[in-house]
């Protein structure tokens, strides 16, 4: 049985597109899940391994534009807050934007220079 492997153009708009509407109709993920179950019953463990790989892709792409879009709601400059890993309360500015992670200076201590993910700032009004 072949796949066929959607490509990343394909999976953006079908990422766009997608609304999450599992939650609100617990019914339709059930179905969905069911008939899922009965196609992989059918597969055989190389086919398996096939599609086990484009999930994990699919997923990565996931991740990746969900830090994408996380980051370019920073811009370098940007006064921002965020908890530490002790959970006290820290500012600072955005100095760089790096593919992961967001490189802050805290208010206060020019080397203090914090890495963090986007998801984790808050952006404050300058």
């Amino acid at each position: 049985m072949l796949f066929y492997i959607p490509d990343q153009r394909f999976i953006s708009r079908k990422l766009q597109n997608f609304t999450g509407n599992f939650y609100f109709y617990p019914m339709q993920a059930q179905n969905l899940l069911q008939q899922a179950e009965s196609i992989l019953d059918k597969l055989n463990k190389e086919e398996l391994i096939v599609l086990n790989r484009a999930i994990v892709k699919r997923i990565k792409i996931m991740n990746d534009l969900q830090r994408l879009r996380a980051n370019a709601a920073f811009n370098r400059g940007n006064r921002v807050s965020w908890h530490d890993h002790e959970g006290i309360y820290r500012t600072g500015h955005v100095l760089r934007i790096n593919t992961k992670t967001i490189s802050v200076e805290e208010e206060g201590d020019p080397e203090g220079i914090w890495r963090i993910p986007a998801s984790l700032l808050h952006k404050l009004s300058d």
